[in-house]
């Protein structure tokens, strides 16, 4: 019922009552002949002797909460099995509510009283005390050194190596107490010996106590009720002995029963002897999983071992079946992915496959992508991303998690808290060379720079990011339609994204990218959407664009493609956009041969009422 927990916690949250100033009028009190600087032995046995004397509550709460439990327990078995003999429960009642105060009696005046006794003697030299003691030393260096070096960073003045020295010397004087007085140093080294003793020494005595109360509890209380009960049926009363005689047809059972266990453990050492090694069963496993197509088994093969190897190939072959998983399975495969992979970090495999199936798993439906988010797995995406950098496998699949888990508002609030933007921007740095990582990643920055988003990820590298990627990867139409539509989401209607773009040469990279794809619809419209946004109501991109060819490019794309709806009506967007207000810019439009281009558009797509509206305005814009 909880109590071995509340007992633990009242024992460790206790802590010791004496400050660094108490320990020093104790040391002065109590000072002998001994030699400056040397520990008083009859120091330390005051400081523990009132400290240890509190764990007397705890324990004694424990002991009568466990003596009312056995009690309250056996009275429940003895009412269930003696029904209708009210004077046999009342006996048998009494008898073991009798021995359980007399074995908790025992617990309390042996071997709880012992172990005061040995507490109050404190001994402890074990290497847990003297690293805990360590740790306490190491941390109070580091927050000296922390306090030091703040103090030089929030300074205005440039940083001076011998100012710097000279306060790292005072902080590291002021921790080891150079210039204290031998007070005042056996103070502070007790304070710190003492912290390290009550770490040690409290969860040593917790385990100590619960030992003692299981054993007294659990082996020697109950063979002694059994003895007790039992012999209260010697005697006349056949009442009591007719509780304890076993029937024929349960002897018979227990006959068969103990046979059965017999021949079973022959078998099972029959099994050891004969059967193949650990190495050759995991290797039976690992294949029966390649070839499996069924998920639910794969799973609660995956629940059920902790090995490596078949983790790895579960996640590995839970993400070609994905696509095909029933929403209760798809739920258990959830859960045995994210725990292996928090098992086994540093296996890349596991990593690899575990962010495929979760990024399968994301495709489909919202509620999906919530009950991923909602067991860890955006947590576990991340992780695997920051632990495997060099693994283009691990960067890509967790790119493409990434890029559908972000489809959810409330899971880009997750990434964000974790750091989902910065291992995005990370990974396509690290592997610019991959295509395949700088197309998931540009598609992931499209998503968690949606509705919001576009300020903080541009302020983590996305920008300069997706630009790469386009640079890095001309000839790979995908790179560059999906760069594209990141810049889109940047330049949207944010005038700080704009210049960023445009001075890092998000407008040249655009550009290139409908010369290099002249064939491409989808690319020749993402380009025509991202011309327009980077230039959109900005004066100096317009003309910046102009300058660089943009319209001339844009005309070329719907030249070649004068039967795409959506790249004739992009074309024409941005031909309004740049010409508007800007005379010389439509006078370049028009020599360009805009005005022949825009006319056939209006003639072959006479439904279309934004191609319609703008396509007009720009005929309207270059009359002469």
């Amino acid at each position: 019922r909880g109590g071995g927990s509340r007992f633990s916690d009242s024992v460790l949250k206790l802590k010791p009552e004496r400050t660094v100033e108490g320990i020093k009028a104790l040391v002065a009190e109590l000072r002998g002949r001994e030699l400056p600087g040397m520990a008083n032995p009859a120091v330390m046995r005051v400081l523990v002797t009132d400290f240890v004397k509190r764990w007397q509550a705890p324990v004694a709460v424990l002991l009568r909460e466990t003596e009312a439990l056995v009690v309250e327990g056996c009275h429940g078995i003895i009412a269930n099995h003696v029904k209708g003999e009210g004077r046999l429960q009342a006996r048998f009642k009494a008898e073991v509510k009798e021995m359980a105060r007399k074995a908790i009696s025992d617990v309390r005046d042996v071997d709880v009283a012992k172990l005061f006794e040995n507490e109050l003697e404190p001994q402890t030299e074990n290497h847990y005390f003297l690293d805990t003691c360590n740790k306490i030393k190491h941390d109070a260096l580091l927050t000296a050194l922390d306090k030091c070096l703040d103090s030089h960073q929030a300074s205005e003045v440039a940083l001076d190596k011998t100012a710097l020295r000279g306060s790292l010397v005072q902080a590291l004087t002021q921790l080891v107490s150079i210039g204290s007085s031998n007070a005042e140093q056996e103070a502070n080294e007790l304070h710190a010996i003492l912290a390290a003793y009550f770490k040690t020494a409290a969860k040593r005595f917790i385990d100590a106590c619960t030992m003692h109360i299981d054993r007294c509890m659990l082996q020697g209380l109950g063979e002694a009720v059994e003895k007790t009960l039992a012999g209260l049926a010697d005697g006349e009363d056949k009442d009591v002995e007719a509780l304890f005689d076993e029937d024929q047809t349960m002897r018979v059972r227990r006959a068969y029963l103990e046979n059965k266990v017999a021949r079973l453990s022959v078998a099972r050492q029959l099994l050891v002897s004969h059967g193949p090694t650990e190495a050759q069963a995991t290797r039976a496993v690992v294949k029966g999983i390649a070839g499996s197509d069924d998920a639910g088994a794969i799973v609660r093969i995956m629940q059920h071992s902790s090995s490596l190897e078949v983790q790895a190939q579960g996640c590995k072959r839970l993400g070609k079946l994905w696509a095909n998983l029933e929403d209760v399975v798809a739920e258990g495969v959830v859960e045995a992915v994210v725990k292996g992979m928090v098992a086994h970090l540093q296996s890349v495999g596991v990593q690899e496959g575990g962010c495929e199936v979760l990024a399968g798993l994301s495709i489909k439906k919202d509620d999906k992508r919530v009950a991923v988010a909602a067991k860890g797995g955006i947590e576990a995406v991340i992780n695997a991303m920051k632990e495997h950098v060099s693994s283009v496998a691990v960067q890509a699949q967790g790119c493409s998690a990434i890029v559908n888990l972000s489809i959810s508002d409330h899971n880009k609030v997750v990434m964000a808290a974790n750091g989902g933007t910065e291992a995005v921007v990370r990974a396509m740095e690290v592997h610019v060379s991959s295509a395949d990582v700088q197309l998931q990643g540009c598609k992931a920055l499209f998503n968690l720079a949606a509705n919001a988003g576009k300020v903080a990820v541009a302020e983590k590298g996305g920008i300069e990011a997706a630009i790469n990627a386009m640079k890095a990867h001309v000839s790979i139409a995908l790179v560059q339609e999906q760069g594209c539509m990141a810049l889109i989401i940047f330049g949207s209607h944010n005038a700080e994204n704009q210049l960023a773009i445009a001075a890092k040469g998000g407008m040249e990279v655009v550009i290139d990218a409908m010369e290099a794809h002249a064939s491409s619809a989808a690319v020749q419209e993402r380009a025509c959407s991202a011309l327009i946004m980077i230039a959109l109501n900005h004066a100096e991109n317009k003309t910046a664009m102009a300058a660089r060819g943009g319209i001339e490019a844009v005309l070329r794309g719907m030249e070649t493609h004068a039967a795409s709806a959506r790249v004739q009506e992009a074309g024409c967007l941005v031909l309004h956009n740049v010409g508007w207000s800007e005379k010389g810019i439509q006078a370049r439009v028009r020599k360009a041969g805009a005005v022949p281009l825009v006319e056939k558009a209006l003639a072959a797509f006479p439904d279309r009422e934004k191609l319609q509206e703008y396509g007009k305005a720009v005929l309207e814009m270059n009359i002469d």
